[in-house]
């Protein structure tokens, strides 16, 4: 159920962006939500729209990109996929340790307004 206070600070991020802007409808929003973020993007998009309902993001198309998860390994440089269930960090070419680059996002990417 946490996907409901993120949707509602998505949605916040959404109508500030475009008040700056000057528009008075968001008929899009496009979310990036990494694969390792621990939220569901079907149960975020779903909880978007609820929430945007009777605003300037009243039915507004809500499109969610996974982003995979991604490390890059310290010791050789190589850059591999991270994926579960381990979701190990452990480079399979040489056996150093990488740092995630991606897979954590979970963000506003864009919107589409008029």
């Amino acid at each position: 159920m946490h996907e409901a206070s993120l949707a509602q600070a998505a949605l916040d991020l959404a109508l500030g962006a475009a008040r700056e802007h000057g528009a008075s409808r968001i008929t899009a929003i496009n979310l990036a939500v990494g694969a390792m973020a621990e939220a569901d993007g079907e149960t975020l998009a779903f909880w978007v729209g609820i929430l945007a309902e009777g605003g300037p993001a009243g039915g507004a198309t809500v499109h969610v990109t996974e982003v995979p998860a991604e490390a890059e390994c310290e010791a050789c440089g190589r850059t591999y996929p991270v994926v579960p269930p381990r979701w190990s960090l452990r480079c399979e070419r040489c056996g150093g340790v990488g740092g995630l680059r991606s897979g954590r996002e979970l963000a506003v990417a864009s919107i589409e307004v008029e």
